[in-house]
């Protein structure tokens, strides 16, 4: 890993690039299924714009075989065995204010990105520099991508129906289980169940996992506030060695007392 502190900053946004490929087929397929969770008759799936605010955090850990366009990457960026991480923790407050950090590693190497959002005008600021306001992918374009946020990962179409969505999940069990403090309805899908109740008709693994790459969703959804609590993709390649996982957690559902203001 030693030779990595070699390559430029310029080198870690081709890796940036070929994770916002795969990030976008993520979010893709999740967004199916937060939004689908509504799913007995007395309980409704809400969108979380309904939400007065809330609190999130996002974990992504990936092996190189994983990344969409790890063809594209320069030879000896990535060892065998390396994985690259992404976080994203924020806050958002309705109906426009968002504050996130976002962070980028491969080995000893990060990268940083600070975000906040004050309805049209946004700022950023990578790693401990100044605050600079307009586009954030002036910064860095892997952590200024928004397809891994809840607001994307967990969006509603205009024509989807969450009661058909609702018919389709009743055929299918879940437990009931309490998750970051509320009591929650857990749906555990393979791969082909979820393509059964999202009808995404979407790839979540990029071709370079193989045909025969495999992948399950967990999906939990507060049944009082009907929306989404944690979310777990899981892909593994054909020898069953886990490649990619994304883990998302939110947390102050509806919470009145968060802030976001612009920085000073």
């Amino acid at each position: 890993m030693s030779a990595l502190r070699d390559w430029p900053r310029t080198a870690l946004a081709l890796i940036a690039v070929a994770m916002i490929g795969l990030l976008g087929a993520c979010s893709d397929d999740a967004d199916g299924e937060a939004a689908e969770g509504a799913s007995a008759a007395p309980f409704r799936v809400r969108p979380l714009g309904e939400l007065s605010g809330y609190r999130f955090n996002v974990d992504i850990v990936m092996l190189p075989e994983a990344l969409a366009r790890a063809s594209d990457l320069p030879a000896g960026l990535l060892e065998p065995g390396d994985t690259v991480n992404l976080r994203v923790e924020g806050t958002y407050v309705a109906p426009d204010r968002e504050h996130s950090v976002s962070s980028f590693s491969l080995g000893d190497l990060m990268l940083t990105m600070e975000s906040t959002r004050v309805g049209e005008r946004r700022w950023t600021r990578d790693g401990e520099g100044p605050w600079r306001e307009g586009s954030a992918s002036e910064v860095n374009p892997l952590l200024a991508s928004r397809q891994y946020h809840p607001a994307t990962i967990f969006a509603v179409d205009d024509d989807f129906s969450l009661e058909a969505l609702s018919e389709r999940l009743d055929a299918y069990p879940y437990t009931v289980e309490v998750v970051n403090g509320y009591t929650s309805r857990y749906y555990a899908l393979t791969s082909a169940e979820f393509e059964v109740v999202f009808q995404t008709g979407r790839q979540i693994l990029p071709p370079e996992a193989g045909p025969d790459a495999t992948w399950v969703a967990d999906l939990w959804i507060a049944e009082e506030q009907g929306t989404p609590v944690r979310l777990r993709l899981t892909g593994h390649n054909a020898q069953g060695q886990e490649i990619l996982k994304v883990d998302m957690d939110m947390s102050d559902l509806g919470a009145t007392n968060l802030e976001v203001e612009p920085p000073s």
